[in-house]
């Protein structure tokens, strides 16, 4: 039979789960080729299906969904809701689900109970998309009929093969764990070179790029580390544009999980008690961005500067790992840290990991309230300063719309060197350098972990 070309494939999903909805128009390649339409009760889609005519062919699919205080799935209620119902008797219906134990690894799609699930982790994936086109079952309004048990009549299915049980394994989707850049190669790339082995046999049309892997670090107490291969590159000039192009090259080429970018950051001086010694934000201290601002981007007008303050931000559901993760992290760059520099030690100690919004431009700034006239006034949450964190996060979210290649989530792992002000110098730029590549190794086995069971492939 000749494939329907006006095929509506409706999605109905629990309105309390509204991370679902969000994570839906992440999967850009089933949004582009399923073109869903998520309803989000079912008696939307059976207004919509009443007042249609006998043309109107459809296919639906199920969000498994949050579970209710009785224990019972949004899924099964919203299929009790199309049972219940004598023109849908006939109806396959078929379930989403973002539950990943059901599943073998690198496993789409599987029959459980007379029943099929797809998983929500593969739904960019061009393989597995075709598969649930393919098995999801086309009806025609005009076909479908109550089903007369005495005569045995059944809804005509317009469209219909038989669903594949299994789907290539994940490995086929190929994807470097971890690219890392910084803006400068003195200091900042050096941190990870001089605890790193080199890879001498990795080559790439980037002249800048290397593969590394750090050495092994024995510690009591460490129970893992990140031993495997990752990419390192710095910027030919510090600033957006440098970096910009540089985080688009590493997207394109080397499909990272992780795009990082550690370094050092300006910070929004604190309060200090009657010595003088910083009560919040001191030097050395590591600031994960949240939101990045962009603040050089506006318009002058009769001499006025009016910024458009454009925002690009962390993946929620990594905000929330990065929060409850902060002590760990911490322990873990501790036992990390060279065990023979007592004094770093002591800093490694006292380091705080903030995660907070960053402003983002194109000046080295050192001078007095600068920060408090010029960040703090758009966005008072923010604590950092640096020249090109918001090209990281603004790339990464490009390349995630229209890439087939599975999503890249940026992270900016920066420590503070100065407070911008006047007083101003590297003094501290070293040992900045240095926590945020602590903070960056000790995190990603954590992050990795969190890739693999959270992020669609």
């Amino acid at each position: 039979m000749k494939e329907e070309s006006n095929i509506l494939t409706f999605l109905i999903s629990d309105p309390k789960d509204g991370s679902f909805t969000e994570d839906i128009y992440t999967f850009r390649n089933f949004i582009g080729e399923m073109k869903p339409i998520v309803l989000h009760e079912f008696n939307n889609f059976y207004t919509i299906y009443n007042v249609a005519g006998n043309d109107f062919v459809f296919r639906v699919l199920i969000h498994a969904g949050l579970m209710d205080s009785g224990g019972l799935a949004t899924g099964e209620a919203i299929i009790s809701e199309f049972e219940s119902k004598e023109e849908f008797k006939s109806l396959e219906l078929h379930i989403l689900t973002r539950n990943v134990d059901l599943f073998a690894a690198g496993q789409f799609v599987v029959k459980k109970e007379g029943r099929s699930y797809y998983n929500c982790k593969y739904l960019n994936r061009d393989d597995s998309l075709e598969s649930l086109s393919n098995s999801l079952p086309v009806y025609r309004k005009g076909n479908l009929t109550i089903t007369d048990e005495s005569s045995g009549q059944e809804a005509e299915v317009v469209q219909k093969n038989e669903p594949v049980a299994t789907e290539p394994e994940v490995t086929n989707v190929e994807h470097n764990n971890f690219a890392i850049i910084t803006a400068l190669y003195d200091d900042e790339s050096t941190a990870f070179i001089q605890n790193s082995k080199k890879d001498r046999a990795f080559t790439s049309p980037m002249s800048n790029v290397m593969q590394l892997s750090f050495k092994d670090h024995d510690s009591e107490g460490l129970t893992t580390d990140y031993l495997q291969p990752y990419l390192l590159n710095h910027a030919q000039k510090m600033g957006m544009v440098d970096t910009t192009f540089n985080s688009v090259m590493m997207l394109e080429k080397y499909n990272p999980k992780y795009l990082i970018m550690a370094g050092v950051c300006g910070g929004k001086q604190g309060k200090v008690d009657e010595s003088g010694k910083p009560i919040g934000l001191k030097y050395r201290d590591v600031i994960i961005a949240n939101n990045i601002m962009d603040i050089q981007m506006g318009k002058l007008e009769k001499g006025v500067f009016k910024p458009y303050l454009f925002n690009e931000s962390m993946n929620d559901q990594l905000l929330s790992f990065l929060e409850q993760e902060r002590l760990n992290i911490k322990r873990r760059m501790y036992l990390l840290a060279d065990q023979n520099d007592e004094e770093f030690l002591k800093h490694v100690q006292n380091v705080e990991i903030r995660i907070g919004d960053y402003g983002c431009g194109s000046q080295v700034i050192n001078t007095d309230d600068y920060f408090k006239d010029e960040i703090s006034t758009r966005n008072n949450k923010a604590i950092a300063v640096e020249m090109e964190s918001y090209g990281i996060y603004r790339s990464c979210r490009l390349h995630n719309n229209f890439s087939k290649k599975g999503q890249t989530l940026p992270i900016v792992v920066k420590g503070v060197m100065d407070y911008t002000d006047a007083t101003k110098d590297d003094n501290y730029k070293k040992d900045a350098a240095k926590m945020s590549y602590l903070c960056v190794r000790a995190m990603m086995p954590l992050l990795l972990d969190f890739y693999d069971k959270n992020i669609p492939i």
